[in-house]
């Protein structure tokens, strides 16, 4: 059991821009930066109202205008309903 690895994407800033728009319309999970993510939220490449649950390493760092903070707060904004484990 587990989630199909054809389901998940790794997304990182040396992806093409193209390439990930692909990513983030055909995949289910994504593993990714927090930069990442808020980056394509912000040009349009990923709908956050799509997000149910971010998983987020060092989110005691989360404070700010940290990456991490940036992104609960773009997701929050758009009035996605989802769950953050930290």
């Amino acid at each position: 059991m587990g989630i199909p690895e054809q389901h998940t994407a790794e997304i990182s800033g040396r992806c093409k821009p193209e390439s990930r728009d692909a990513m983030w319309m055909n995949k289910r999970v994504f593993f990714c930066t927090p930069q990442t993510l808020v980056k394509d939220i912000q040009e349009g490449r990923c709908d956050p109202r799509s997000i149910v649950c971010v998983v987020m390493d060092e989110a005691h760092r989360a404070t700010g205008e940290h990456a991490n903070a940036v992104l609960v707060r773009l997701i929050t904004r758009a009035g996605a309903k989802f769950r953050l484990v930290g």
